[in-house]
């Protein structure tokens, strides 16, 4: 080998080490590359998990809070519906009474509603002719100003007492209708307590 061969030889030797100081230096910052960008990518995909985890507990509970919500708004009219059906039970339960207790009822009215003044009870023509005997006397115990009327109303149960223009209207109906909302609260009180 001539002196020229050798020191291109060397030359050779000396380009490969470096070269292969190069691609040991490339793999290096290779490694440091990929290590970065895998480690930046595990904490986006942690990210994206815990932002998934968030807002799917965020759904969750609206699903929980909406569904709460329906299922109280159902009670609630379940029980409105309840309290509604015993008021019209209770309205239909006194206009079928016997008529000695229906009249029993209607006399207590008189009297609550009557103030003592003149006037006269208009009932129903059904009423009217059902009327007891001695009715108009137990009426007069009560308010002697008052009398019964002659002429009817078409009217379903109760009564209405007539002062001149003004009438008081005592039918079982505008009674219920009146009271409606305390009788709503009774009735509710009583089947579900305070709540």
């Amino acid at each position: 080998m001539s002196g020229v061969e050798k020191i291109i030889k060397s030359i050779e030797e000396d380009v490969n080490i470096k070269i292969s100081g190069i691609f040991k230096e490339a793999d290096i910052e290779i490694l440091k590359i990929k290590k970065k960008y895998e480690e930046k990518a595990r904490k986006e995909v942690l990210e994206i998990i815990n932002d998934s985890k968030i807002e799917s507990d965020l759904v969750l509970r609206k699903v929980k809070s909406l569904s709460k919500n329906q299922r109280n708004k159902n009670i609630l009219k379940v029980k409105k519906d309840l309290v509604h059906n015993s008021i019209e039970k209770a309205e239909e339960y006194l206009k079928n009474l016997p008529d000695d207790k229906y009249f029993s009822v209607i006399l207590k009215l008189i009297e609550k509603f009557s103030h003592l003044k003149e006037g006269e009870i208009v009932f129903s023509q059904k009423d009217l002719k059902r009327l007891p005997n001695d009715f108009e006397n137990q009426i007069k115990r009560k308010n002697n100003k008052l009398s019964i009327s002659k002429n009817t109303k078409n009217i379903d149960s109760g009564f209405i007492i007539v002062r001149g223009f003004v009438q008081e209207n005592c039918t079982f109906n505008a009674l219920f209708n009146s009271l409606y909302d305390k009788l709503c609260d009774d009735v509710a009180k009583f089947y579900f307590g305070n709540n």
